[in-house]
């Protein structure tokens, strides 16, 4: 928080003792994922597959981390001195890319990442290739649902490039595809484009049951 008076700034969120990022070893650098629900904020770091809940009130508050136990989620492991740039391009990091909520849901999605082998096999360092991740690079949803917990992992087509906001897993959400037109569509509807898009709003009932 920056207090334009003062010119000072003082942290109000602090990384939760759960998270590898509190330890001593060093991993790839992440980027922050952050929503606002109610009294509620949700953090994740992009290549941890922990949830952390932070109560909002007088001061920000942590609560808990919660396991997304994904099947998919491929990591560099810990290290004692700083990941360089060519451990980071050896192999592509499972990556959340995204998170939303609604009173009753926290929605996220992440790429499972490509390891190294298949990164070597097919290629796909060079320049020529690098369209060609989505072929290795799966993209998934996963749902959190209060008080009962986390869907099974969901895929989402690859001809989705990316979910640009879910306000409810009730409502019609926007995402941008790879042919860069925008589309609306439900989260339990097939839109005209793919015959292949989850019903996800279906699939989602049949995992919490």
């Amino acid at each position: 928080m920056y207090d334009l008076k003062t010119k000072t700034s003082r942290p109000v969120i602090r990384t939760p003792l759960s998270s590898k990022f509190s330890t001593e070893e060093f991993f790839g650098r992440p980027t922050v994922n952050f929503t606002l629900e109610i009294d509620s904020l949700y953090l994740t770091f992009s290549n941890e597959s922990l949830l952390h809940v932070y109560a909002m009130g007088d001061r920000i508050r942590w609560e808990r981390s919660i396991d997304m136990e994904p099947t998919d989620f491929k990591l560099l492991p810990g290290q004692k001195t700083t990941v360089t740039h060519q451990e980071r391009i050896t192999m592509n990091e499972a990556q959340i890319h995204g998170m939303y909520a609604d009173p009753n849901h926290i929605m996220v999605t992440y790429y499972g990442g490509i390891d190294s082998e298949t990164i070597v096999n097919n290629s796909l360092k060079d320049r020529e290739n690098f369209s060609r991740y989505p072929e290795f690079r799966k993209n998934y949803i996963k749902i959190y649902k209060q008080g009962e917990g986390w869907s099974n992992e969901l895929l989402i087509p690859s001809k989705i490039k990316i979910i640009l906001n879910i306000e409810s897993v009730e409502k019609p959400f926007y995402a941008l595809r790879n042919d860069i037109s925008y589309q609306k569509t439900g989260i339990g509807e097939k839109p005209p484009y793919s015959s292949g898009f989850p019903a996800i709003s279906q699939s989602l009932s049949g995992t919490m049951a």
